[in-house]
C-alpha cells in the first residue's frame, strides 16, 4: 500500500485518479455519441470495446499505484484486453467490408465483403504466400485463414491461464508463478510469440484491405496503431524503465528497491499517457465512417467494376 501520510505519493495518486475521472468522461461521452447515431451496429458495438482500452489500462495502471505492488489479476485483465482487441478490430474490418445498404438501412453482406477482397485479387501471408482471390469462396476462405491466424491468441492465452492454475494447485507455489521458473517463463514466451503473429496477422489483413479504394478513408492502419501501442506500452515501458532504474537514472536504488521503482514510475506514467490517447480515439473513431451516402455510392461502384471484369473474363472465353 502507498504510503498515505507521504505528501508526494498522495497527491500523485489523486492527480491520476483525476485525470482517469477526465478520461472516462470523455470516452463515456463519445461512446453515447456513437449510440445515439448507431447506424451501423455490427460495426460500432466493435468501436465501443475499442474505446474501452484506455480506461481497462488506465484504471488497472491506478490500482497498482494504491495498492504498492504488481498485482497478478491485473495483468490477466490487460492480457484478455489484448485478445479482446485482435478479435473486435478484425470483426470490425470484416463488417466494414460487409457494409451495405438494403431498404435504406445499413447491414451486414457477406457477398459485399467478399467481392471488396475480390477487387485486389492477391493477398499475403506469414510466410509470403500469395493467396489469389478470385472467386467469393476463395475469399471467404482467405477470411477464414487471416482470422484463424489472429484469434490463435486467444486460444493460447486461455491455455496458458488453464495451465498456471494448475501449475499454481499442484508443485509451484505463488512465489515461483510471480518470480519465474522454467514452466512460466515457457509460458510467457509462448504468450509472447502467440500475441507477435496475431498482431502481424492482423497487419497483414489491413495492409491488403487498405489498398481498397472504398476502405481507405476509415484509415485502419492509424486505428489499429493507435490501439495497440496504448496495449503494447504495458510491456514495453516497464522493460525500459526497469533498464534506466537498474543504473539508477530515476531514483538511487539504495533508497528503494528496482521492483518498486519499475512499478511506481510505470504506472505513474500509463495513468497520464491514457489521457493522450483517449484524445487519439476521439479523432480515429468518428461517427462519420458510417456514412450511408457515402456507402450507397461505393456500393454502387463495387457492383460495376465486378460486373465489367465479369463482362471482360466471359468475353475471352
Amino acid at each position: 500500500m502507498f504510503d498515505h501520510d507521504s505528501l508526494g505519493e498522495s497527491s500523485a495518486v489523486g492527480v491520476m485518479g483525476v485525470i482517469l475521472i477526465i478520461s472516462s468522461i470523455i470516452v463515456l461521452l463519445q461512446m453515447l455519441h456513437h449510440k445515439k447515431h448507431f447506424v451501423y451496429a455490427p460495426a460500432q458495438k466493435r468501436v465501443l470495446i475499442l474505446l474501452m482500452t484506455p480506461l481497462v489500462i488506465g484504471w488497472s495502471s491506478w490500482v497498482c499505484l494504491l495498492v504498492g505492488s504488481k498485482i497478478a489479476p491485473i495483468d490477466s485483465l490487460i492480457s484478455a484486453d489484448r485478445a479482446l482487441n485482435i478479435w473486435a478490430f478484425m470483426t470490425y474490418i470484416e463488417k466494414m467490408l460487409g457494409f451495405a445498404i438494403e431498404q435504406d438501412q445499413a447491414v451486414f453482406s457477406e457477398e459485399r465483403a467478399a467481392k471488396l477482397l475480390m477487387k485486389q485479387e492477391k493477398a499475403s501471408f506469414c510466410c509470403c504466400e500469395k493467396y489469389h482471390i478470385t472467386t467469393e469462396s476463395k475469399a471467404r476462405s482467405y477470411l477464414r485463414r487471416i482470422k484463424f491466424g489472429a484469434y490463435q491468441y486467444i486460444f493460447v492465452l486461455l491455455c496458458v491461464v488453464i495451465i498456471t492454475i494448475i501449475l499454481a494447485a499442484t508443485r509451484y507455489n505463488s512465489y515461483s508463478i510471480e518470480h519465474g521458473s522454467n514452466g512460466v517463463i515457457w509460458l510467457t514466451i509462448a504468450k509472447s510469440a502467440s500475441m507477435g503473429l496475431a498482431i502481424t496477422y492482423t497487419l497483414l489483413f489491413i495492409s491488403f484491405v487498405k489498398k481498397i479504394p472504398e476502405m481507405k478513408y476509415l484509415n485502419l492502419r492509424s486505428k489499429f496503431v493507435v490501439t495497440q501501442f496504448a496495449l503494447q506500452l504495458t510491456v514495453i515501458q516497464p522493460l525500459i524503465i526497469t533498464l534506466f532504474a537498474t543504473e539508477d537514472l530515476i531514483i538511487s536504488t539504495d533508497i528503494d528497491s528496482v521492483d518498486n521503482i519499475t512499478s511506481w514510475t510505470s504506472n505513474l506514467l500509463l495513468c497520464s499517457e491514457m489521457i493522450i490517447f483517449t484524445f487519439l480515439q476521439l479523432m480515429i473513431y468518428p461517427v462519420s465512417d458510417y456514412n450511408l451516402e457515402l456507402l450507397a455510392k461505393s456500393t454502387g461502384k463495387v457492383t460495376e467494376e465486378l460486373q465489367d471484369r465479369e463482362n471482360l473474363v466471359c468475353e475471352s472465353q
